[in-house]
């Protein structure tokens, strides 16, 4: 039981500052969000007194989480989503409109 109040206090405090500044950085280099994504794994082994050397993705995988490539992943799907479906406020829709003839030939989401 502790385990599990110890994960859920950890997870409520570092999962939204991530989803932040991934958001903030979403633009920058690959190589500056392999540096988040390592900064990431590391404060989450730290947090939860996991040995440094242990693969991220056990951690991961005894934590719940995601990746951090997985989770921007999940976000930028599902705010498309929401666009396409449109159940998000208008003023994001009126950011895309739709066009024909894409590469594959059929309807393309397009950016203004």
């Amino acid at each position: 039981k502790q385990w599990y109040q110890r994960r859920v206090a950890i997870t409520a405090g570092m999962l939204p500052h991530f989803d932040y500044l991934d958001i903030i950085w979403c633009k920058t280099y690959k190589s500056k969000l392999k540096d988040l994504d390592i900064s990431y794994t590391k404060i989450a082994k730290i947090a939860f007194d996991f040995n440094i050397k242990e693969s991220s993705i056990s951690v991961y995988k005894q934590m719940g989480w995601l990746p951090l490539h997985l989770r921007r992943q999940l976000h930028l799907s599902s705010y498309m989503y929401r666009i396409v479906n449109e159940i998000c406020p208008k003023h994001f829709i009126g950011k895309f409109f739709y066009i024909s003839g894409g590469s594959r030939g059929g309807e393309a989401l397009w950016k203004e």
